[in-house]
């Protein structure tokens, strides 16, 4: 309401995401397990001390302009993308029309120019979404919020100069955070199945390289602020 229409800050990155709770068939004990195939990615895994478990379907596809709300057609366009996949992938649908939580977004960053207008400040992926991607999306909500207050107190009768420095401050840091999600998408849901070999292969060799020099980006991006 105080900045206009969501459309205009919302950068779609090219995937979908739906999640939802399944029974533990899996048996699986605080751990969890995933299928690739060309475009999507399917997992599973443990939660609630082992007693049920999450169900993780990630995607790309075309999901045109249907009402965000009509469940019904959110759940016909997972069913139609992970049609026909093997692994556990049929029964993890069937369970999908009986959970109580389903959820279904696009996997989206959002980008305002400025955070603030008037006695209204935004916060979190209100105001710099980086998507699911990037994992440092609660980090950049704590951190905003705590460098908010930080300015709010330094600043108490003028919240025109807190607003602004509490963005100068935690821009680098959102921007670090948001090109390390747009870095991921490919390596997240591969396209094809070289290139899925391709992830699996390093995800194998991951204990044998440096990991310091694996995570310099996110490292990066988690250290590009000072509070």
């Amino acid at each position: 309401m105080a900045f206009g229409p969501e459309e205009q800050f919302v950068r779609d990155l090219g995937l979908y995401a739906s999640i939802f709770t399944v029974p533990n068939r899996l048996n699986l004990d605080y751990s969890g397990r995933l299928f690739s195939a060309p475009g999507t990615i399917a997992g599973v895994y443990s939660a609630r001390q082992n007693r049920e478990a999450r169900a993780l379907m990630f995607f790309d596809g075309d999901f045109g302009d249907c009402d965000y709300r009509d469940v019904g057609a959110q759940k016909q366009f997972v069913r139609q993308r992970f049609a026909g996949q093997g692994w556990h992938v049929p029964q993890i649908l069937a369970d999908m029309e009986f959970a109580p939580d389903f959820y279904f977004d696009t996997i989206s960053q959002v980008v305002i120019e400025r955070w603030s207008r008037g006695r209204v400040a935004l916060l979190g992926d209100a105001a710099h979404c980086a998507s699911p991607l990037s994992g440092m999306g609660t980090g950049m909500a704590v951190v905003g919020a705590y460098v908010l207050a930080q300015e709010l107190n330094a600043s108490p009768d003028n919240r025109q100069a807190a607003f602004a420095n509490y963005q100068r401050r935690l821009q680098p840091f959102v921007d670090a955070s948001q090109t390390l999600a747009h870095k991921a998408v490919g390596g997240f849901v591969p396209k094809s199945k070289f290139s899925i070999w391709m992830r699996n292969l390093m995800m194998k060799l991951l204990p044998l390289l440096p990991v310091e020099a694996m995570l310099k980006e996110t490292y990066a991006a988690a250290n590009a602020i000072s509070i």
